[in-house]
């Protein structure tokens, strides 16, 4: 099945669905309360029981990050 992961992270992230990876980001942004979910990648989740690993990078005291899985927004309309 279709599906999008949505997320946001103040600093480094990887992300990894049914052992492989499907996001990397290496840098730092801001990412505030308001921006629950800045950014967007279609994934395909399988039957059953799948896998999610996040790997989260935390450089400086406060860390915030936010991971959703949703139907694509098109399918909806």
């Amino acid at each position: 099945q279709d599906a999008e992961l949505w997320f946001g992270s103040d600093e480094a992230l990887k992300i990894y669905l049914n052992g492989e990876e499907v996001y990397r980001y290496n840098s730092t942004r801001n990412f505030s309360d308001s921006e629950f979910y800045t950014s967007r990648v279609p994934v395909k989740i399988m039957a059953g029981e799948n896998r999610l690993l996040v790997k989260c990078l935390q450089k400086y005291g406060r860390y915030d990050f936010s991971l959703n899985i949703c139907e694509p927004f098109n399918s909806l309309c």
